[in-house]
């Protein structure tokens, strides 16, 4: 590889994705995907598919598939799914395998509700912490600048 050579992607196909990039870059969406949190779901199954297939590993077309279908199953249904997709080759899942799977689903769905029940309670301690910041900087205001009302005052 020659270091001194640039390669560069021809012009017309440029002006074709600069504009997506521009999107992609706004600070608006890129201020609501903090935190590793995703405007999009199917950033979520990504996560799934690659998470099962990781990309760092060659696989061939029919495993990839495989993988696919498998990761979108569970995906949209749970893992529970692998039971059904067993029953419907022919294979009929053992109560191990069923139990197994609900157990996964009742895990993920639990830590699912964990993650988002530690964002509101760090929400709810971030809006009454600015609350409170607030009501300290009135009483500062109301003491400088003397009571704003008492008896006889006017």
């Amino acid at each position: 590889y020659d270091h001194t050579k640039h390669f560069h992607l021809p012009e017309i196909i440029m002006k074709e994705i600069k504009p997506t990039f521009r999107d992609l870059a706004n600070p608006d969406l890129l201020r609501k995907c903090l935190h590793g949190k995703t405007q999009n779901p199917n950033e979520s199954l990504n996560n799934v598919i690659w998470g099962r297939l990781p990309k760092i590993n060659f696989v061939g077309l029919n495993t990839l598939c495989l993988g696919v279908y498998d990761a979108v199953a569970s995906f949209n249904e749970g893992n529970i799914a692998k039971c059904q997709v067993l029953k419907s080759l022919g294979i009929e899942p053992g109560l191990n395998c069923a139990s197994v799977m609900k157990d996964l689903d009742i895990a993920r769905i639990q830590k699912g509700d964990r993650e988002a029940a530690e964002i509101q309670k760090k929400a709810r301690q971030s809006k009454r912490l600015l609350k409170r910041k607030l009501e300290d900087d009135m009483e500062e205001d109301d003491c400088v600048a003397g009571p704003s009302y008492a008896a006889g005052m006017y």
